[in-house]
């Protein structure tokens, strides 16, 4: 009976140390995992943050304005209830592909692995993001269209002669990238400030069916997709009332203000690089529009004219003043090496969910 005795209290203590090895697996484990989840999710925002600033701020000195994005993303994660310290972070920055990766190592402490000798373990997580070169397609442009020559003092065709474009076979030009910043009128109300009579540079989208239509994609996102090379239809008349109740939706009341690209300050004070009044709209292939040169104006009126998409621009929309809708223009995306129709081998996309509303693709990679 003794033995038996001795027995049951050897057996006992070794389950307790099995015991307390499940403990392990089921709290430790569990929560480390949680801690890794949370680190990876860190990661995964802080690269993202650090790719946008070469999309939100082109002009930005880099690698300096990703760094301090990803890394001040970075830092306002927590793990398990723990902040985020700058020595746990490594940021690096890749300026010719526009590429953030951003590397989390933190040191978590255990609770019942500690009877086993494991105080602590070290998680390490690693995320990299990019952003395409290129534009594609955009599934929120507003109902506008900016002629590539619109910041020329020179009329439309003589820009073109001149070569003062925005954007030129498919690449933002130096011009363009020297125009950067500049403040101009994205869409006129004034009748003597429109393209021809009757056309107030307005894009007809394809869920649009009229003035309520063209509010609501004003103020929101178009289920439509504007599509680099694609051709899109004029939408003729000036809609004076949806224009500005559909601006006014958009930046609010009251709007963030302009201070410079990438600088935005909201009506409490706030400084951010992102803003409601940021929008993209399409440009037009201006030059390249049969009928249109010399005399500057659309053939037949204008009412069967379709714009070409070379490209999309960034604007900031400070509002309606005076008879015009009034941006800000902080970036140019060219279509780059797609040369062939819409739908054609050359034509990559869009590709569902991968492209937003500023058009150039901003993803998280693996990288081999």
């Amino acid at each position: 009976m003794d033995n038996e005795k001795g027995f049951v209290i050897v057996t006992t203590a070794l389950l307790l140390v099995v015991l307390l090895g499940f403990g392990a697996l089921a709290v430790d484990v569990g929560l480390l995992y949680s801690g890794r989840s949370s680190a990876q999710r860190a990661a995964d925002a802080a690269a993202l943050a650090g790719a946008f600033s070469f999309v939100s701020n082109p002009s930005a000195p880099q690698p300096s304005t990703a760094y301090d994005q990803a890394m001040s993303v970075a830092l306002i994660n927590n793990i398990l209830g723990t902040p985020l310290t700058e020595p746990e972070v490594t940021v690096t920055i890749d300026v010719a592909n526009e590429r953030a990766t951003v590397e989390i190592t933190h040191t978590e402490d255990t609770f019942f692995a500690r009877v086993l000798g494991r105080n602590s373990v070290d998680l390490a997580v690693k995320a990299v993001a990019e952003t395409s070169i290129d534009a594609v397609a955009t599934f929120c442009a507003k109902p506008w269209f900016v002629p590539n020559t619109v910041v020329s003092e020179l009329s439309a065709c003589d820009a073109c002669a001149a070569g003062e474009l925005l954007v030129d076979e498919g690449e933002v030009t130096v011009y363009g990238e020297s125009k950067l910043g500049m403040s101009f009128s994205v869409k006129p109300q004034n009748p003597n400030s429109a393209m021809q009579p009757g056309q107030f540079y307005a894009v007809r989208m394809a869920d649009s069916a009229g003035g309520n239509d063209y509010r609501t994609n004003i103020a929101t996102c178009s289920t439509d997709v504007i599509t680099c090379q694609q051709t899109y239809t004029l939408e003729p008349g000036n809609m004076i009332g949806p224009t500005l109740q559909g601006v006014n939706a958009l930046t609010g009341t009251p709007a963030d203000t302009y201070m410079g690209i990438g600088e935005y300050l909201d009506s409490q004070g706030n400084m951010s690089d992102t803003s409601r009044s940021l929008i993209i709209a399409p440009l037009w292939e201006t030059c390249n529009l049969d009928g249109f040169c010399p005399d500057n104006r659309l053939p037949d009126g204008g009412a069967n004219a379709q714009i070409s998409v070379a490209g999309f621009a960034l604007l900031f929309i400070d509002g309606v003043q005076g008879n015009n809708v009034v941006a800000h223009l902080l970036g140019l995306f060219g279509c780059g090496s797609i040369t062939g129709p819409p739908g054609g081998p050359e034509d990559p996309g869009p590709f569902a969910g991968e492209t937003g509303p500023f058009s150039v693709l901003v993803r998280l990679v693996r990288l081999p």
